[in-house]
């Protein structure tokens, strides 16, 4: 009987300790970082975790850290007192740091205690700190090779043997070529390259830039300069320039309204393109460095005028040069001046540099007129409708000298008749 008393004792002792073992409340104090290994000068997060497994009463902490190597940036306080209200059973808190110098910073809680709300009874904490490792700024060195490895042509050979240190080379080949295709490759497998491949070609010299970029950013450009032989070139002179008229297929978009139209020059069919509303044909001029640009050709004069639009919304102007018959206001006086790089001849108003006056072409319906130009908005606005001055013909002096005899044998007819009238009307009546 004894044994069974002594038994159920034990069996009731084990109970009682396993239903407060399963009452009791735990906790912990966690401290997390958005990042443990940092590059020094940049910023970390840490976010400190107060968890229970029953609700939280109450609860303090500091939060302590490596001052020689983190620096708050943040408001949040390091020492904390707080209380719950029975419904929460974790609360965080997170700081901001700036990594001030290399090595590990150990971040951790001090001085806490946590409180069961039920029981008023501290919860036993189990604390999980961090280290934080701060390091260096990786140093990646990047390539400056910016060379090439090889460089062909597709028709013809380079002039001189292609060497990596030589920028400059030559082809010559027969006019009968309409495309060149030009195959870089770069010395380095991280350098990039733009230009090159199947490239269209005209009559004179064809100017071609083969730019490597390195790794590092340093450019080196290439030059192959590809000069088809025109056994019979259209040449022109423009300002003492010598210019050479494409005679193959446009490489130059058509603007706006214009459509592709073929010319006789010379007795050369020529590409080119028109627009019959205003009465504009362009022709492609090639110059002695293989640049090309369109060009108003006039068909009469066989005149050229380098073309270039000026837009300021949906104005578009082509401006020309003024002849003698345009009046411009006194306020302007002549002047030669740039508007986007472009030389313009014009007026300059000469109480104030901002405004400038050309004379220009609205390709739209062809008027021509003065526009003033403001050179801080950049903006054109017709200036005034164009006034030419008279000029006398010989026709208005015939004109103005048979009503000058009218009037003299008018006169030479009136006076005796007007003199035989008064006598007529003095002679005394019978």
């Amino acid at each position: 009987m004894k044994k069974k008393i002594i038994l159920f004792g034990i069996a009731f002792l084990l109970l009682f300790c396993n239903i407060l073992t399963v009452n009791a409340a735990t906790g912990s104090i966690r401290v997390r970082a958005s990042s443990t290994s940092v590059t020094i000068g940049n910023n970390v997060t840490v976010t400190v975790t107060i968890s229970s497994s029953a609700p939280l009463g109450s609860w303090e902490f500091s939060l302590g850290y490596d001052t020689s190597k983190l620096r708050q940036t943040n408001t949040t306080l390091l020492r904390n007192v707080d209380v719950g209200d029975g419904t929460k059973t974790s609360i965080s808190y997170t700081y901001t740091f700036k990594t001030i110098a290399t090595g590990t910073a150990n971040v951790t809680v001090r001085n806490y205690s946590v409180l069961d709300w039920n029981t008023e009874s501290e919860i036993p904490i189990s604390l999980y700190p961090i280290n934080i490792s701060i390091k260096q700024p990786v140093v990646i060195i990047k390539s400056s090779d910016n060379t090439l490895k090889s460089l062909t042509v597709s028709e013809g050979s380079l002039s001189p043997t292609f060497k990596n240190s030589t920028l400059e080379y030559n082809v010559n080949i027969d006019d009968i070529i309409d495309t060149i295709t030009i195959t870089p490759v770069a010395n380095h497998s991280k350098a990039s390259i733009s230009g090159g491949g199947k490239l269209e070609l005209t009559e004179g010299i064809n100017s071609f830039d083969i730019k490597v970029t390195a790794e590092n950013g340093s450019l080196k450009t290439y030059k192959v300069i590809v000069n088809m032989i025109d056994e019979n070139p259209i040449e022109v002179s423009i300002n003492n320039s010598k210019y050479t008229v494409v005679k193959k297929a446009n490489v130059i978009d058509a603007p706006d309204g214009f459509i592709d139209t073929i010319i006789t020059i010379k007795g050369s069919n020529v590409p080119g393109y028109e627009n019959t509303n205003i009465g504009l044909i362009l022709v492609t001029l090639k110059d002695s460095e293989g640049n090309s640009n369109l060009y108003t050709y006039d068909e009469n004069t066989e005149k050229y005028t380098k073309y270039t639009e000026f837009k300021t919304g949906v104005l578009r102007l082509f401006i020309q040069t003024a002849d003698e018959t345009i009046i411009v206001p006194e306020e302007f006086d002549k002047a030669i001046f740039f508007i986007n790089n472009v030389q313009i001849n014009g007026w300059d108003l000469n109480t104030n540099d901002k405004y400038k006056l050309v004379y220009a072409m609205n390709i739209e319906n062809g008027e021509k007129s003065l526009y003033l130009y403001d050179s801080e908005e950049e903006t054109f606005q017709r200036h005034l409708i164009i006034e030419q001055k008279e000029s006398t013909s010989l026709n208005d002096y015939i004109l103005f000298g048979s009503v000058g005899l009218l009037l003299i044998i008018s006169l030479i007819l009136y006076i005796p008749l007007t003199i035989k009238m008064k006598r007529i009307n003095n002679k005394p009546k019978k």
